[in-house]
């Protein structure tokens, strides 16, 4: 097998489509990560006598966030290779740099977006 770099593998989710969402398992020292539909993504459990809820809590929200970090993490990427591959600004009347502001813009509301999901609040954790 080849080594590839990172630009010329194509990148393709694999993974259960989001959303998915924390939800308080049967313990208070277990968090499920499921989809909308109910169906099981990971379970995060509190470390063996160590009675830290809350870290047990942002873990399972990190997980819950994959699929936007993921959706950031591409949006990013377009953002990058428009910025290597597009026109000078004089070429287009603008249209090029236009493009590239926009999908830094998306780039960068994803990626907001996903760090609130992944540090929401608990009080909106059923």
């Amino acid at each position: 097998m080849s080594k590839q770099s990172i630009e010329e593998v194509e990148l393709g989710p694999a993974f259960t489509p989001g959303p998915w969402e924390v939800k308080r398992a049967e313990t208070e020292a277990e968090w499920d990560v499921m989809t909308k539909d109910g169906f099981y993504v990971a379970q995060t459990f509190e470390m063996l006598g160590e009675n830290d809820c809350d870290e047990t809590l942002s873990n399972a929200r990190l997980i819950a966030a994959a699929p936007a970090l993921y959706a950031a993490c591409d949006a990013i990427i377009q953002w990058d290779k428009a910025e290597k591959t597009s026109l000078p600004y004089d070429d287009d009347n603008g249209a090029a740099f236009r493009e590239r502001v926009r999908l830094c813009d998306e780039a960068m509301t994803k990626a907001r977006a996903a760090l609130a999901l992944a540090s929401q609040p608990e009080k909106e954790i059923k």
